[in-house]
């Protein structure tokens, strides 16, 4: 069984989101039979991740860091660039 869904754009995928989805089904006059199943998602790839890369690169390519660092200051930070940068250039200093 093959159920699409789709993911509302202000769920924040990186704080690892859940949300239910009440699936039922339904008789040829639409009457709904059976129990509802009830689904527990979490998100936790997309658009989000794809932006913790980049700023990921943008401070690599900054020389604040390795890629891996800077991922890591970016996940400390909620994916706050400057918060990161400022982590980054702290730890640099010591």
């Amino acid at each position: 069984m093959n159920i699409p869904l789709s993911i509302p754009d202000e769920l924040d995928k990186l704080v690892n989101d859940t949300i239910l989805v009440e699936l039922s089904f339904f008789g040829p006059k639409q009457y709904p039979f059976g129990q509802k199943v009830v689904l527990k998602v979490k998100v936790n790839e997309g658009e989000q991740e794809l932006n913790l890369y980049k700023a990921a690169i943008n401070l690599t390519e900054a020389g604040l860091g390795t890629f891996d660092e800077c991922v890591e200051a970016l996940q400390k930070c909620s994916c706050d660039e400057n918060a990161a940068c400022e982590m980054l250039v702290e730890k640099n200093r010591n």
